[in-house]
């Protein structure tokens, strides 16, 4: 749910209703909580309640109207950018409060090499601090914006080959502590305007399982923390009970192909969109059907 009415980051909604409702998280989704007092109250009042704050970790004021990561490759193509310390500087006011409050908070979809480090920090010091990252932001570097495909135009943006390398490495430890997608669908309309209109995000859903089998998997992580990423700490962040496959339990299953191998193709995409940039990537890996609250659906070819 909207952590702040309308999402403009002044004024607390009524978490304690939204939580009665059931709902475990809060967050103003793609803006962040910019005023810090309503950022510190937010994560205090979700703490009381069994919930968390997830904040989009930006400073508007240092991204203002960038499309891409600020760097070498901004600079070639005369695009505006957005600086690592946008996302940094939101990250470490979120470690501040959250040591000073003893609440929890969640960084959504990590992208600098700046960011890593402040969490590792503060996960040495015992802080309630989580966070996540994208396969967009593990296998991708600014320079695929080159061409000024807006596939490759999210927020946060794809930044230098070492934050990807800090990205990776901090997954592959446990310092950033889930797998996400960050799925953003658009409109063939929207994403085939110019580069510094056409809106941020990119679609993940269809993509994501197939990209860790075939890119994780292969470069030092084991199927158990990739699962762990995936399905066991996401719950453990939302205080969720963990899935069990027991005799008379609801069955919460994803049925997976392992050894299936294709080539990524948007026109077969069941979602919204089709604005990956992923597409005609040769993958390995594919959810075949879900069983959800033992409910099946299944997927056909």
């Amino acid at each position: 749910a909207a952590a702040t009415k309308g999402r403009k980051g002044q004024e607390l909604v009524e978490m304690s209703e939204i939580v009665e409702a059931g709902v475990r998280a809060f967050s103003d989704d793609g803006s962040p909580i910019h005023n810090s007092a309503v950022l510190r109250h937010s994560m205090e009042y979700a703490n009381m309640l069994g919930a968390r704050i997830f904040e989009h970790a930006e400073d508007p004021d240092l991204a203002a109207d960038g499309s891409m990561n600020e760097g070498e490759w901004s600079t070639r193509l005369g695009v505006a950018g957005i600086p690592s310390i946008a996302e940094s500087i939101d990250v470490i006011r979120c470690i501040e409060i959250a040591e000073f409050t003893g609440a929890a908070v969640h960084i959504c979809h990590v992208s600098t090499r700046e960011s890593v480090e402040w969490i590792r920090w503060a996960k040495q010091r015992k802080l309630r601090v989580t966070a996540e990252v994208c396969p967009h932001h593990l296998l991708l570097t600014e320079e695929a914006c080159k061409d000024f495909d807006t596939n490759f135009k999210m927020n946060p943006p794809l930044r230098m080959e070492e934050d990807r390398k800090a990205c990776w490495d901090a997954f592959l430890d446990g310092t950033l502590d889930v797998y996400c997608t960050d799925h953003a669908p658009h409109s063939w309309e929207d994403k085939t305007q110019e580069f510094d209109v056409a809106p941020f995000g990119v679609v993940g859903l269809e993509t994501a399982l197939g990209l860790a089998f075939t890119h994780f998997l292969s470069q030092g992580m084991s199927l158990e923390k990739l699962l762990d990423r995936v399905v066991y700490a996401p719950r453990e962040i939302l205080s969720l009970p963990a899935p069990e496959i027991t005799t008379g339990s609801l069955a919460n299953l994803t049925i997976i192909e392992p050894e299936a191998r294709y080539k990524v193709n948007p026109d077969e995409f069941r979602s919204y969109s089709r604005n990956t940039p992923f597409k005609n990537w040769e993958l390995q890996g594919r959810a075949k059907g879900v069983i959800n609250r033992g409910f099946a659906l299944i997927k056909g070819n």
